[in-house]
This record gives structure tokens, C-alpha cells and sequence, in this order.
């Protein structure tokens, strides 16, 4: 009885580590650093390390990285920052934020959760699709490009209306302009 007690809590505990477990690192080329909020310093990100919430990424010049999640696939392209507010779960939906350059994602299994690629000027909510966001600091224009399945993007500026992007389409929009 003893031993049965014991494989069902080593049961539990592996399927509440899966649940909880962070994205794994898959490929990474040139200069990508990562900044955990267990430390708070920038450490070069390396093949097979896990991205959790609350990380920041950024890429440099020439420089890529994807991530793996859940059979979900992330993107960083070259001269990009991105921070993972939150990955997705049976309990929560996920968001990342593209601070500055481009990402790719390819979403899978999301559970009926919603995901969120979010940039200063826009808000890309999916769930479970492939797409791209893009976001130049320089002149504060986000894009969204879909390859799969429909985006509903929206402006972060107050009472802005929303737009679905379908497959084989974009948007853009530029802060200040309200209009997706």
C-alpha cells in the first residue's frame, strides 16, 4: 500500500512539473541573451535552456532563436526583444510582449485558452494559429502578418475597434493612429 501511495505521488508530481515546466530552447544562432526574473541579469540563452514566465530574450544583429512549448513553436528573429509575460496553461492564457523587432509564432493545443502577442501600439489575440508580429521603436508602427487560421488585432489606444486578419493577410497600424 505503501509503495502505491508513493508511484501515485511521484505521478502527480511529474504531471504538476510538465504542467509548470517552461519552454525549451531548440535553436539559437549569433548573440541571444536572456533575463530571468529569478536573477535579473543578462546571461547568454544556450540550446536546451528553458524560458519561463517573466523572462526577457534579445537578439543582436544576425541573430535568431525558437523556443519550444506545449508543441507551440516561438520565433525570435535578429535585433529583437521580446518578454514572456505568461506561457499558456489548462489555467491561464498565454501573452508575450514585442518590445522591439519581430517573432514568429506557430500555436498549437492551446486548450481553448486565448494568446496574446502584444506590442506598445497593438494587441494580436489568437487561439491557435500561426502569425508573425513585428514592432519598429523607431516609428512606432506594429505589423501583423497571418499564415494561419484568423488574428484578431486590436490598438491599444482607448475605445479602438478591432480587425480579424485571416490567413494570407496583415495589418499595421502606427501609434497615434487608433486605426487597425
Amino acid at each position: 500500500m505503501k509503495m502505491l501511495v508513493i508511484m501515485i505521488g511521484l505521478v502527480f508530481t511529474s504531471l504538476y512539473a510538465q504542467e509548470n515546466a517552461g519552454a525549451t530552447v531548440s535553436f539559437v544562432v549569433g548573440k541571444v541573451s536572456i533575463k530571468s526574473t529569478e536573477d535579473n541579469k543578462w546571461k547568454p540563452l544556450k540550446k536546451d535552456d528553458q524560458v519561463d514566465n517573466g523572462d526577457t530574450i534579445m537578439t543582436g544583429n544576425g541573430s535568431a532563436t525558437t523556443f519550444l512549448y506545449k508543441g507551440s513553436e516561438f520565433k525570435i528573429l535578429a535585433n529583437s526583444t521580446l518578454v514572456v509575460n505568461s506561457l499558456y496553461s489548462k489555467d491561464k492564457e498565454g501573452s508575450v510582449e514585442v518590445k522591439n523587432g519581430s517573432a514568429w509564432f506557430k500555436l498549437v493545443d492551446l486548450g481553448g485558452k486565448k494568446f496574446t502577442a502584444r506590442t506598445p501600439t497593438s494587441t494580436a489575440g489568437v487561439r491557435g494559429t500561426a502569425f508573425a508580429t513585428l514592432y519598429d521603436e523607431k516609428s512606432k508602427v506594429a505589423m501583423n502578418c497571418v499564415c494561419e487560421g484568423k488574428v484578431e488585432v486590436t490598438s491599444t489606444e482607448s475605445d479602438a475597434k478591432s480587425k480579424l486578419v485571416e490567413k494570407g493577410n496583415g495589418s499595421s497600424l502606427k501609434m497615434g493612429s487608433g486605426n487597425v
